[in-house]
């Protein structure tokens, strides 16, 4: 072929763009996800109906399936960052100080409330049934072992809890281990492309088979056998994000690939009810990541993430909104009162607790960039030859 000819011909045309780590808006689904949580857990505090369900699962659960893809592809990044004493410093860095304070105002500030407001006095408050010292020591190490302080919040329709959603923070740290480890191991990261994505089918195949797995599990480790079945539901996920991280160099997202890969997601879950959600989580991580390269960044939340702050403190505002009454003025205003007021205590936690933190390990906020103008449709994705 001539020079001539070939400089005639057509430039090659990629399906879609890859996903750009410094140009999007996964900031603003964990915040969306996390307003989820809170809006599928006001159905049930406000005592108006139980958690409405597609598939089996809350739209709470899916929000919580949305976090652990994100935090699969961000952490497994992280892990190729730095060694493992940097990467699990930083990990503990992320997670823990805002937990432990969350334990801290649970009981210095809405147990007391609580308390207060079905006793009307603050009498026995430190006597009475799960003391606060006891709650805050029980679940010092992420695993929550005790739900209520002082036998608050009561007279409520979910008694007996200030913070259900706590659960998974213990099972999103395990997830952080499991990685960390494994890449420690120099086969494995030499070959992460591989081990990765077989260790989520692995995983997708125990969830599958999770009856006689956890039958299993039973006979042997009787005690773990909750805590076993809830990651067998989780860790796919999380894995799933990490094989995205892996596949992120040969990945082209395209509005035609979030909808097939949403429709093919939908066929799954609906057809393999038990195990679905897992087997489908990259094809959802596709969309994700689709929606977070496409969906504008507030400015605000350019170097701010409030979303961790926002998913710890709303179960505790919910409850508390609850014994104040606000939950008798009807779903939708609960909601949003309860969304509304839990913005602040996540903003004291970001600015207070979690960035200071951050910043003594020398983690500066994420550098932001304008999004490049999205690709909607393959076609617009053109290299000249």
């Amino acid at each position: 072929m001539d020079g001539l000819n070939a400089k005639r011909l057509p430039p090659r045309v990629y399906p879609g763009v890859p996903f750009d780590p410094h140009r999007n808006s996964l900031n603003l689904l964990r915040l969306v996800f996390a307003v989820t949580v809170i809006a599928s857990h006001a159905t049930y505090l406000g005592g108006y109906m139980t958690e409405p369900t597609w598939a089996g699962l809350t739209p709470g659960r899916w929000a919580v399936i949305g976090f652990f893809i994100i935090s699969g592809y961000l952490i497994t990044a992280s892990r190729n960052g730095r060694g493992f004493g940097s990467f699990m410093a930083h990990r503990v860095a992320r997670i823990y100080p805002g937990f432990l304070a969350n334990l801290l105002v649970t009981v210095l500030v809405f147990a007391p409330v609580g308390f207060y407001l079905v006793h009307h006095s603050l009498s026995g408050y430190l006597t009475t049934g799960t003391q606060p010292a006891q709650y805050v020591a029980g679940n010092l190490f992420l695993k929550m072992r005790s739900w209520d302080v002082a036998a608050t919040p009561a007279g409520v329709p979910y008694s007996g809890s200030w913070n259900g959603p706590l659960w998974t923070i213990f099972f999103e740290f395990c997830c952080y281990v499991i990685v960390g480890l494994l890449l420690c191991l120099p086969a494995a990261k030499r070959q992460q492309h591989i081990v990765i994505p077989a260790l989520f089918s692995l995983t997708v195949v125990l969830q599958w088979q999770s009856g006689p797995t956890l039958t299993w599990v039973h006979a042997v480790w009787p005690v773990a056998t909750n805590d076993i079945a809830l990651m067998m539901q989780l860790l796919p996920s999380f894995l799933a994000g990490a094989t995205i991280y892996q596949l992120r160099r040969r990945i082209r997202l395209s509005l035609p690939g979030a909808l097939i890969c949403g429709a093919i997601s939908v066929v799954g879950i609906v057809a393999l009810p038990g195990w679905g959600p897992q087997l489908v989580s990259p094809l959802l991580g596709y969309v994700i990541f689709w929606v977070a390269s496409v969906a504008p960044m507030p400015k605000l939340m350019q170097t701010q993430d409030i979303s961790y702050g926002v998913y710890i403190y709303g179960f505790l505002v919910q409850q508390t909104l609850v014994l104040l009454g606000v939950n008798h003025a009807g779903l939708p205003l609960f909601t949003v009162a309860s969304i509304l007021l839990t913005v602040p205590f996540a903003i004291a936690s970001w600015v207070g607790v979690e960035r200071p933190v951050l910043s003594l390990l020398g983690k500066h906020p994420m550098v932001w960039r304008p999004a490049a103008r999205p690709v909607l449709f393959p076609g617009l994705a053109k290299v000249s030859s």
